[in-house]
């Protein structure tokens, strides 16, 4: 009777191990048997099953929000694979790599580099772990927008513009744009040179594209609708005198 103990049941990471590598011809070896079928007259054994499973292991070992640390394993289109206890990987995808999502940012890893992830998920019944680079530094963009709502004032530089756009620095990593026709729109003659300081109101936060879109018409009518509010608060108190004088 025999039984065949499939490529893909002989080691717990390497699925394509080749068996000559692990056992021999007449070698006695130690299996558990996985699946009988007697109509096709088929014995399925396994050998990874009689050592300790490492997913199995990571998974009682490790939690959701643990920080590890391996060295990049391989590095493909949509992410990297790093090298965790007990010889499996976890994937670092491109989205958890940095928070711009920048091809510079997986351009800058190599084979063999060792990083810092965070754990963002397991599961080990299908030997998938889930990590993120991203999350092991704070997030500037978030930041920023969390601390500068839509319709908040700020104070801009610029540092270039286009035909479409006048391109601001908001503060050292972030950024923002002012469309040209905004510009043009508005009552300002500040000139259009890199360095110039201007104040500006955010008129909107693209978080998918991470994009600050400002504007100088909403300042010029938050400024109107403040100053027509102050003559009304004073021509009321002038009327209010002038009733208590009679």
């Amino acid at each position: 009777v025999e039984g065949l103990v499939h490529v893909s049941e002989i080691d717990w990471t390497n699925k394509n191990i080749h068996p000559s590598k692990v056992v021999q011809l007449k070698d006695e070896v130690e299996v558990m048997i996985l699946e009988v079928d007697e109509e096709k007259r088929r014995i399925s054994l396994g050998l990874k099953q009689l050592t300790e499973n490492p997913w199995q292991v990571f998974e009682h070992t490790h939690n959701e929000g643990d920080k590890v640390s391996g060295a990049i394993k391989s590095i493909t289109d949509f992410g990297v694979f790093i090298e965790l206890q007990g010889g499996i990987d976890g994937l670092v995808h491109l989205s958890d790599i940095s928070w711009d999502e920048s091809e510079e940012s997986i351009r800058s890893l190599n084979k063999g580099d060792i990083v810092e992830a965070l754990v963002l998920s397991i599961e080990a019944d299908r030997e998938r772990i889930s990590l993120g680079m991203k999350q092991l530094v704070s997030d500037s963009f978030g930041d920023f927008t969390e601390a500068n709502k839509k319709g908040s004032r700020v104070m801009a530089t610029i540092i270039g513009s286009t035909e479409d756009r006048v391109d601001l620095r908001l503060s050292d990593d972030i950024k923002g744009y002012l469309p040209m026709k905004d510009y043009t729109n508005s009552m300002s003659e500040i000139p259009l040179e890199e360095g110039t300081e201007i104040e500006v109101v955010i008129a909107n936060v693209n978080k998918k594209e991470r994009e600050i879109i400002l504007s100088l018409r909403a300042l010029e009518k938050q400024e109107e609708k403040s100053a027509l509010k102050d003559n009304a608060l004073r021509n009321k108190e002038i009327e209010e005198a002038t009733k208590s004088n009679i």
